[in-house]
């Protein structure tokens, strides 16, 4: 049996054709439009790459070009160098010694500094022998010529040729010495590049080579200024400019050596202790620093009586400095007990640039003012006491006054010997040769205004 066919079937046949071929052409849409991604993606890559080997080419180019550039620049400042030491040697050894100069040559639009330098030295070391003494006869000279220029990379080591060149004989007369000066800081490394001049009948400044020495050689016997200064130093003393005068000896090397450092400074303040009782604030019109490095204490203040006194300008030795109230040999407690500073306030390490604090002691000095047989203590409000040192050498040490105070004077005031007078209703009585030598002070000293070794006014 045949059946009719269904128009439905008939309807989804043509449909189904048209929708398998409008799925080809889709995928193959789809592949053209991936094969042109994968097209992209490889030009980009590939562009990449190139560009990454250019770059490289042209960087190894370019670095390239600067170790040329840099090699030449160097080779120019090589054969500058050779034509300085050879315009060196042409020179008198007058001329020579002591020499330190700077010229500017230009080659191929680059600027070159040529530093110059003659230096006698001594012969058998090739030294300048800043340290030790000898015979000026020993001298030769040691020519240097250091070359750099504008684009030199950092770090990069200017081109120096060094050379001897010996004297004719007879060049050194038998009237001539050389001075030699050696520089260092306070952990005795060389300071380098500090100009000292040395003035007599001419004037020559010469900085410290990298030894840390300016050696003068071939100066005419005779007196000599030597000046060394390098901002923010100090030397020993604190001072900023050092100065002394040398002599120069015929036929002799005369070593010299100064330490130079960054200064600190220390801020002191003063107590005194009485008896068992805790310390007391006091007053001091000098305070004075000593260590083992300086010739003399250095001393500070004015000579009127302040709470605290600034110590500047001082030379960091690595050694403690001690400090003591009073502006003499004779007010430093080390005198009387060498293991002072050991065992009572008043030592401080000083560091470079440093600031510190310390409280110095000043031992009591006790006096009480009685009248009649009986001992009997005077008014506060009428009784005055004048405490005068006798201490060898202390002058400027001020003379105290006190009135208005209770029956018992104390005050702190620095070690040594002194004289005490009290007076009360128009009598005085005087003790001397009061000696104030022990961090606990004096024994209190009782004056009897009326009674045998009084006498009549006020004291002096």
């Amino acid at each position: 049996m045949t059946f009719p066919k269904s128009p439905l079937r008939a309807q989804v046949g043509p449909v189904a054709t048209s929708l398998k071929a409008s799925w080809a052409e889709r995928l193959d849409r789809l592949g053209r439009t991936r094969e042109s991604g994968s097209v992209l993606i490889e030009v980009i890559v590939t562009a990449s790459v190139m560009i990454i080997v250019g770059l490289g080419v042209f960087s190894a180019i370019d670095g390239a070009s600067a170790t040329s550039g840099q090699n030449r620049a160097r080779s120019i400042a090589a054969s500058f160098a050779q034509e300085d030491q050879e315009r060196l040697r042409s020179m008198r050894p007058a001329d020579l010694a002591n020499r330190n100069e700077t010229r500017t040559r230009t080659s191929d639009g680059v600027s070159y500094t040529v530093t110059s330098r003659g230096e006698p030295v001594n012969e058998s070391s090739g030294t300048p022998g800043c340290t030790s003494a000898g015979s000026s006869s020993d001298l030769v000279i040691k020519i240097s010529s250091t070359v750099r220029w504008t684009s030199m990379p950092q770090g990069r080591k200017p081109v120096k040729l060094e050379s001897i060149a010996a004297p004719p004989p007879g060049t050194s007369t038998p009237t001539q010495g050389a001075l030699a000066i050696q520089l260092n800081d306070r952990a005795g490394q060389p300071l380098t590049d500090i100009p000292v001049t040395v003035t007599g009948s001419s004037s020559t400044t010469l900085p410290s080579n990298e030894l840390g020495c300016s050696f003068f050689g071939f100066l005419n016997a005779g007196s000599y200024t030597l000046t060394v200064s390098k901002p923010g130093t100090v030397d020993h003393q604190g001072n900023q400019v050092v100065t002394s005068t040398q002599t120069v000896v015929a036929g002799q090397i005369k070593p010299l050596a100064y330490e130079l450092d960054v200064a600190g400074q220390v801020n002191v303040t003063f107590d005194t202790k009485i008896g068992t009782a805790e310390p007391q604030a006091s007053d001091a019109e000098y305070v004075s620093a000593a260590n083992p490095g300086l010739s003399i204490p250095r001393v500070f203040g004015t000579g009127t009586a302040q709470a605290s006194i600034s110590a500047t300008s001082l030379f960091p030795f690595n050694g403690g400095y001690g400090f003591y109230s009073g502006n003499c040999a004779g007010a430093n407690p080390s005198t009387y007990d060498i293991n002072y500073f050991t065992n009572n306030p008043g030592s401080v390490q000083v560091l470079p640039g440093g600031s510190h604090t310390v409280t110095v002691r000043e031992p009591a000095l006790n006096a009480r003012v009685v009248t009649g047989s009986s001992n009997t203590p005077i008014p506060t409000s009428t009784a005055t006491v004048k405490i005068t040192t006798t201490t060898t050498g202390c002058t400027g040490v001020p003379q105290r006054t006190f009135t208005n105070q209770p029956s018992t004077f104390t005050t702190g005031v620095p070690f040594g010997d002194y004289t005490v007078c009290a007076s009360y209703n128009g009598r005085r009585r005087i003790l001397t040769g009061v000696q104030n030598r022990l961090p606990a002070g004096t024994a209190v000293q009782t004056l009897n205004t009326t009674t045998s070794g009084s006498s009549s006014g006020s004291c002096p």
